[in-house]
């Protein structure tokens, strides 16, 4: 019997077919580590007068619509993280292709259309009788994530969702029952796995962008990199009983993050802030073997501008910068690209 804590707790996140309409086909589990999914109801209640009345009636009260917001946060595996990325960018076009005869597959991953594409996400949420019960969540996107690692940690993904309806085994339609969830043998990406590269030459060939030469950048304490993907996320009409139709992405995406960097050259970050000037960046995690390959989590952004600050001596202990960034479109290279390698022969 299930245990009546978050120890029994799960999420699960499967690819709709038609938008809107929940699925457990194929729903891929993830080891999480918080979630805040929530329903919000939007109530009005009449006011009318009425002859000695006190207080509002029972009667004139009406939920007129419903929204759905949260999220969910997890370690970075090396194993099963394709269908996030994909959501996050949109990048539905990608494979996972075999590298030679190994048993690594590597996945690409640059933006896309995120059109028609939601998904269903199902968190098994436990009573303390040891009953867990499915919580299904519908026409699911990604209006957020941010990929971060600091140091000494392991590498994580925040994704914040909207969606469109919150079911359950009592609402109106019923949610689908609780999937049975199961989980591969993987580990996770970690700062001793980290690198990370400033500047080279970015060049992208049949739509994959890669650096040249990029300079390694040893003083950076953490890196985290976020992207916003905007929507029109309250389109509620006649007919749809309070229900929103699907969220349509109406804004240009925002492209972000941040190092913390000790301040060692003045050459190395200080001078890219001063300048303004265009640079690449690349983050790589690379993990345990797989044949002639490795696990890895690669990260390009070819080009960023620095929004960051002027050292200050604060005392006298070493001098340190944050410096943000912004990631802008070129017009040549994929504005972001993230490659996976994995044991997964699917995204």
């Amino acid at each position: 019997m299930p245990i009546g804590s978050g120890l029994s707790a799960q999420i699960g996140v499967a690819q709709e077919v038609t938008p809107g309409t929940p699925t457990t086909s194929g729903m891929r589990f993830f080891e999480f580590n918080s979630e805040t999914h929530e329903l919000k109801k939007t109530v009005v209640e009449g006011k009318g007068l009425h002859a000695g009345g006190q207080y509002d009636r029972a009667a004139r009260r009406a939920y007129v619509k419903r929204d759905v917001n949260g999220g969910f946060d997890l370690n970075v595996a090396n194993k099963g993280f394709g269908l996030l990325l994909q959501n996050m960018l949109g990048s539905f076009s990608a494979t996972a292709v075999q590298i030679g005869v190994t048993g690594a597959y590597k996945q690409v991953h640059a933006p896309g259309s995120l059109q028609g594409k939601t998904m269903t996400v199902q968190k098994g949420v436990p009573q303390t009788n040891g009953t867990v019960i499915p919580i299904t969540y519908t026409g699911v996107k990604f209006s957020d994530w941010e990929i971060s690692c600091k140091e000494g940690e392991i590498a994580t993904l925040k994704l914040t969702v909207d969606a469109w309806d919150e079911l359950n085994p009592n609402t109106s339609p019923a949610g689908p029952a609780l999937a049975t969830a199961s989980y591969p043998v993987a580990s996770e990406f970690h700062f001793a796995q980290a690198n990370l590269l400033l500047g080279g030459t970015a060049t992208t060939t049949s739509g994959v962008t890669s650096v040249a030469s990029g300079v390694n950048i040893a003083s950076v304490t953490n890196c985290s990199i976020k992207q916003s993907n905007p929507f029109k996320a309250d389109r509620y009409f006649y007919g749809s009983n309070g229900r929103k139709a699907e969220q349509i992405e109406n804004a240009t995406h925002a492209l972000t993050g941040q190092l913390d960097v000790e301040f060692v050259t003045q050459a190395a970050v200080y001078d890219l802030f001063t300048s303004d000037a265009a640079v690449a960046l690349e983050v790589s995690f690379v993990g345990p073997s797989i044949g002639a390959s490795n696990y890895t989590l690669d990260i390009i952004i070819p080009n960023i501008h620095f929004d960051g600050e002027t050292p200050k001596i604060g005392g006298p202990d070493v001098l340190s910068m944050t410096m943000p960034f912004t990631g802008l479109d070129d017009q040549v290279n994929n504005p972001i690209q993230i490659t996976y390698i994995s044991t997964d022969t699917a995204v």
